[in-house]
């Protein structure tokens, strides 16, 4: 017989880097598994997926996502979305100059995945980046904190479950502070991206205030009135102003869901860090407590009877499926929560509580301000979109108006000279007559 301890599981997306370049040989690994890696090709990460990717094995495996994967998971590919990335398109420009364009960052969305059991074991899992040893990873960074606790200060000693817990927490959520690919972050690439688009958006417009100045003179030719109306209608600067603001509103509000559901199960992990605290979850769970749900948080007491034959069975709960599926409604990362059967009414088991909340509140800081943050340049690049469509509306506006007033000016002109013409005519004919 064997009786699975309880234990809490955790499931929560974060925020990676990687080069478009090990992008693409990942991309190629997925797509054709059964094809052999060149020598400069193979890693940890790549025979990994070749493993778990071959038709004979009848093990899932949880790949890595770019921030499109993530969010459009039911379209058959994202390729096209994954090249125009907002911070790729920025260090692509940045390292144009000295022809590394290969290792402009993408944003990734990875998973945190932790067990912690009751007797105080932590398994903690979570995917690293093609290049094993590249400084931006999360499994780097982890191992650089480690090693220098000596000169470091700031971070406490690691005396419990808890504080290895919650220290890999931080540096996992942690990302605005991290340098990705080039020592490029994130925000700044975000928020000098829409600072470049506002700076367009202002010189259209002064643009747009000159011509119609131009407009205005009594003097201006009828040549130069036709090419001032005919600037006007051109709008290809502001139409591409208008979908590069939109694509950063669209992975501004991805990158919002992430953090979103980071606070959500962070705040969950907290009531159940804090069960006297009126959050609905008690300390003690008898055979008669009632399933409960959190969002991305597992409870496991399900205790199994070792049968002889069950060897060759696949253990469900061991089983991990992709949460990107096309029949998921929501993109939440919501398990079940499982209490002790029938079989084992004789056994009083005790949730695993972490005994130290304040570390989690810790965190949870750390998720709203990166919220706040992204908040504040969601609605940056909204001013912004506002500011172009408000200029493209005024300009087509103007334009039509010139239009339509040099068009009567023009057809009163006409006018005048078919009266002159008429006025001539009359004239002749009394003379000839």
């Amino acid at each position: 017989m064997m009786v699975d301890k309880d234990a809490i599981a955790v499931f929560m997306p974060i925020l990676a880097y990687e080069t478009s370049k090990f992008r693409k040989q990942m991309t190629k690994v997925i797509e054709t598994p059964l094809r052999e890696i060149k020598e400069q090709e193979k890693g940890t990460e790549s025979l990994l997926l070749q493993a778990y990717l071959r038709k004979e094995s009848q093990s899932p495996m949880h790949c890595r996502r770019t921030l499109d994967q993530f969010s459009y998971y039911m379209l058959d590919t994202t390729e096209s979305r994954d090249r125009d990335q907002v911070i790729y398109r920025w260090g692509r420009k940045k390292l144009k100059k000295e022809k590394k364009t290969g290792d402009a960052p993408l944003l990734m969305v990875d998973q945190l995945w932790f067990w912690v059991l009751q007797d105080g074991t932590l398994i903690t899992s979570f995917p690293n980046t093609w290049d094993d040893e590249s400084p931006y990873s999360l499994k780097t960074t982890l191992n650089q904190d480690m090693r220098n606790k000596e000169g470091n200060n700031k971070r406490k000693l690691i005396g419990s479950v808890d504080d290895l817990l919650h220290w890999i927490i931080r540096h996992s959520v942690d990302f605005l502070r991290r340098e990705g690919p080039s020592d490029i972050k994130f925000q700044v690439a975000f928020q000098s991206s829409i600072n470049n688009i506002a700076d367009q958006e202002a010189e259209q417009f002064k643009s747009f205030k000159d011509i119609t100045t131009t407009l205005n003179k009594k003097d201006l030719r009828e040549e130069q009135k036709s090419e001032e109306i005919e600037k006007l209608f051109k709008l290809h600067v502001e139409t591409r102003l208008l979908i590069e603001i939109k694509d950063i509103q669209d992975e501004l509000n991805i990158v919002s869901s992430v953090l979103g559901q980071q606070k959500e199960i962070l705040e969950n992990l907290y009531k159940l860090c804090s069960p006297n605290e009126n959050t609905g979850v008690d300390s003690n769970v008898t055979e008669n407590s009632n399933p409960k749900t959190f969002s991305g948080v597992e409870l496991i007491a399900d205790n199994q009877i070792d049968e002889p034959d069950s060897r060759n069975k696949v253990n469900q709960k061991s089983v991990l499926h992709h949460d990107g599926l096309k029949e998921r409604e929501k993109r939440k990362e919501k398990v079940k929560v499982h209490f002790p059967d029938e079989r084992f009414k004789e056994t009083e088991m005790d949730i695993p509580v972490l005994r130290n909340p304040s570390l989690i509140d810790d965190n949870l800081a750390i998720v709203k301000s990166n919220i706040r943050v992204v908040d504040d340049m969601i609605a940056y690049a909204k001013q912004v979109h506002t500011s172009i469509t408000d200029l493209l509306d005024l300009k087509q506006r103007q334009a039509n108006a010139w239009e339509a007033r040099f068009s009567r000016e023009g057809s009163q002109q006409s006018q005048r000279q078919g009266n002159i013409m008429l006025v001539f005519t009359l004239v002749t004919i009394v003379f000839v007559s």
